[in-house]
């Protein structure tokens, strides 16, 4: 028995290919994993907030509006007073301010080179 005998008794069927198209083949599938591996998700960042102006000791909603691209991904808070959150997904934090000031909220969403932040400020008397 010669090889391709050996091959097709194997395989149950042997297809030969002239070397163009088998190059064109490997091509398009070289192509098609590097496209696949290679898409960055597009994060943007947002999040609102229902007022501007809180007492002290209130309990603050940061509702979470930001578009994952079909993905999701941690989202890390930063409320302006040393305290930070992390969550995952479109989920709403809250935080309550121990001191009057003005506070720099941000919210930062995606990867450490695909990212989008969104920064707010509120008043708290």
């Amino acid at each position: 028995m010669n090889t391709m005998e050996a091959i097709n008794k194997f395989a149950g069927r042997f297809i030969v290919l002239d070397p163009g198209t088998l190059s064109l083949l490997f091509a398009l599938a070289i192509s098609s994993l590097t496209l696949i591996s290679c898409k960055k998700l597009r994060y943007e960042a947002c999040f609102s907030v229902d007022k501007h102006t809180y007492n002290i000791g209130d309990t603050v909603t940061f509702k979470n509006c930001s578009n994952f691209d079909g993905g999701y991904t941690t989202c890390n808070w930063s409320f302006g007073d040393g305290k930070y959150a992390y969550t995952t997904g479109l989920e709403s934090v809250t935080h309550s301010y121990g001191s009057s000031g003005q506070f720099e909220i941000r919210l930062s969403v995606g990867e450490k080179e695909n990212n989008s932040e969104q920064t707010k400020t509120i008043n708290v008397k």
